[in-house]
């Protein structure tokens, strides 16, 4: 588990910021990809998250990791470079993150139609609200649990 919070240069697809939250939360940078396609999906949120991310997060190799205001435009100006040349020259395992990304959305929407359409009493219960709930506190516990077992 790393210490510092770092863009992944090695394990990226496009900025890098999965794989890093994924190396200092010490779980699968896929998890975290997943995750934010969901949230980007389902709320938007997860895209915006992102970016911030992206401009915020220093690069692995960078000495400093601390964030100042005058290295915004630079920053971002980089920013710029790297998605275009992501664009340009995509990661393999693009289309297969996407396509899980789009069976998970398919399947999370179809139940909900399924739910409501057929007017299913026990899943009455199940909404947007509760389904983000529950998957943040299975994170949390996740993460909880592995930082007990490294102790």
């Amino acid at each position: 588990m790393k210490t510092k919070l770092s863009r992944s240069q090695t394990d990226k697809i496009l900025g890098g910021v999965c794989a890093g939250l994924g190396d200092y939360l010490n779980i699968d940078p896929v998890f975290v990809r997943l995750f934010f396609i969901l949230l980007t999906v389902m709320d938007g949120i997860g895209f915006w998250i992102y970016i911030l991310l992206w401009l915020l997060m220093p690069e692995s190799q960078a000495d400093d990791s601390k964030f100042e205001m005058n290295q915004f435009g630079e920053r971002a100006r980089k920013m710029g470079g790297e998605f275009s040349e992501a664009v340009s020259r995509p990661n393999p395992d693009v289309k297969k993150y996407l396509g899980v990304g789009l069976v998970l959305m398919g399947l999370f929407f179809l139940f909900e139609e399924i739910v409501q359409q057929f007017n299913l009493g026990w899943f009455a219960w199940f909404n947007r609200g509760i389904f983000w709930a529950l998957l943040l506190v299975a994170a949390g516990m996740i993460l909880l649990v592995r930082a007990i077992k490294e102790r």
